[in-house]
């Protein structure tokens, strides 16, 4: 599926990253490779950049061609393949080296809809795990309803998936 030089390109990019701090320039670039390397084995795939939620983790999709020339069965093949050459455990890797934080906007966001409900935010909250922690135990269906809506507001061409 991948040519030798797509390969080598992989490798060359995976090596490069995992010399030194892994940065979200460089997650992103892996996730463009391997979301290019799923349009070019015949799958549309889609790459959104790094999680606003969190900044931990790329977020991509992919989905079978319109014209049914790709099986559900080759489109995951397709897909661990795109993945291991380009990105196999550094997805992992950057979730475990990078600080959580939210994206100014969406905290903006987020933090004016919990206190316009009368929750209480701290002044120093940078992320999502600090805005579930302010949501009295068994409400954290609001921050989530919170985060949801401003990501489908300013992200509007994003899954708003929400992970803390």
């Amino acid at each position: 599926m991948l040519s030798e030089a797509e390969q080598q390109e992989a490798e060359t990019m995976r090596v490069n990253a995992e010399e030194g701090g892994l940065t979200a320039g460089e997650m992103e670039s892996l996730t463009d490779a391997a979301v290019d390397c799923m349009k070019d084995s015949g799958l549309q795939a889609w790459n959104y950049g790094i999680d606003p939620v969190n900044h931990t983790r790329a977020v991509y999709s992919f989905d079978l061609p319109v014209d049914g020339s790709v099986t559900e069965e080759e489109m995951f093949q397709i897909e661990e393949v795109c993945v291991a050459a380009y990105l196999a455990d550094l997805p992992e890797r950057f979730v475990n080296e990078t600080e959580p934080y939210m994206a100014e906007d969406l905290l903006g966001f987020s933090v004016d809809c919990l206190e316009s409900q009368g929750y209480q935010i701290d002044e120093g909250t940078i992320a999502m795990f600090q805005l579930v922690q302010a949501a009295p135990k068994g409400e954290e269906d609001v921050v989530v309803d919170c985060v949801s809506d401003g990501l489908l507001e300013l992200y509007p061409d994003r899954p708003p998936n929400v992970r803390w």
